[in-house]
């Protein structure tokens, strides 16, 4: 199918007609068949050719861990201001600190909430403070469990998994690069 046969079908599909403002991607009709079939395995978009995957993301060890040490702080401090995770990582953990930012993922599942932004005593503006939740709280002490995957589409959570995980089960999970890029279809999304 060539290029100007898919920007067509797309147009023709999702009435978008100046491919220059909208992305097939960006539009909220991510329940589309045509879409959904696509987005699973990745595809490239017929209007901005941008390549477009729903990639499915669970809670590793990593994560769980970094949720402990949250749910440990708001325990000994419950009346604390929400953290600057970063920082507070940096000073809890030192060199032992955990690699990457997927520690901010822990939103999708309800487990911690951003709180915003704040202005340092030095006039800066940080992003990045969040506090646990209720639910966050629960599942550290193994009271409520959680979807094993949520679907994540652009950054967005768009559906989660029917298998439900326990924290003990979260912090033998390593991450891995290659679940996570898997190229076959990961099973029946349930959008949300």
């Amino acid at each position: 199918m060539t290029d100007s046969t898919q920007l067509s079908m797309a147009e023709n599909l999702f009435g978008i007609s100046d491919s220059k403002k909208k992305c097939v991607f960006e539009v909220e009709i991510v329940s589309s068949d045509w879409l959904k079939s696509r987005l699973t395995k990745g595809c490239k978009c017929p209007l901005c050719g941008q390549y477009a995957k729903i990639y499915p993301r669970s809670i590793n060890a990593e994560m769980a861990r970094v949720l402990i040490l949250m749910y440990r702080h708001f325990t000994k401090y419950p009346n604390s201001n929400p953290i600057h995770l970063d920082s507070f990582l940096s000073k809890v953990c030192g060199a032992s600190r955990p690699k990457g930012n997927n520690h901010s993922l822990l939103v999708h599942w309800g487990l911690i909430e951003r709180v915003g932004s704040r202005v340092s005593k030095a006039g800066i503006k940080r992003d990045g403070y969040y506090s646990i939740t209720r639910l966050g709280g629960e599942f550290v002490e193994d009271r409520k469990s959680v979807p094993e995957h949520v679907y994540m589409y652009n950054n967005k959570r768009i559906g989660e998994s029917d298998e439900r995980v326990s924290i003990h089960q979260c912090l033998k999970h390593r991450f891995s690069r290659d679940s996570l890029l898997c190229m076959e279809p990961f099973g029946t999304v349930e959008f949300i």
